[in-house]
């Protein structure tokens, strides 16, 4: 019990101090190494997708303290499979997003089925299924994916930390 506090005591000085203090986004933005991180609600679990190698990694919010591209045993490679007319992860997200406007309800493309939710103000409610895990995303063109849900997880999601994620132009 007193861990668990002092571990949320640590997560809510981190997200304070990256609240208040304007270099924070700048650490967390893509590094040379372009990790792109999203932070799970609720929990100390940050997931690091590094297009560089390109590999996904679940890790404890104490890695952002050293950003070591050491990455532990839970996580594995992803790829890129886009064309001209899609974004494309296969990996620990399987997703399609139509380049440019979205203008259909329902796509698929290497195997991923998706269709679109919603579209207001920029922001589109997707969710893309592959053998029967789906991942539900918040996307926009100017910012990419800043949230995400799993099928394994439908109830803790995942929020960008930084200001550009995957598929962001």
């Amino acid at each position: 019990m007193v861990n668990h506090m002092r571990t949320l005591t640590r997560l809510a000085i981190l997200i304070l101090s990256c609240l208040l203090l304007s270099n924070c986004v700048t650490q967390i933005e893509r590094s040379k190494t372009q990790e792109i991180i999203y932070y799970k609600l609720g929990t100390n679990l940050i997931d690091v997708f590094n297009t560089s190698i390109p590999w996904d990694s679940g890790e404890d919010i104490e890695y952002l303290e050293r950003r070591d591209m050491r990455y532990g045993e839970f996580g594995g490679p992803f790829s890129f499979c886009s064309n001209a007319r899609f974004h494309c992860l296969h990996g620990g997200l399987s997703v399609v997003i139509p380049k440019g406007e979205i203008v259909e309800k329902k796509w698929a493309f290497e195997g991923i089925e998706c269709f679109l939710h919603s579209s207001s103000d920029n922001m589109s409610e997707i969710t893309c299924n592959r053998n029967n895990l789906w991942t539900k995303f918040t996307y926009s063109e100017e910012s990419g994916i800043v949230r995400y849900v799993r099928s394994g997880d439908p109830d803790e999601p995942y929020i960008l930390l930084g200001t550009k994620g995957l598929f962001a132009n």
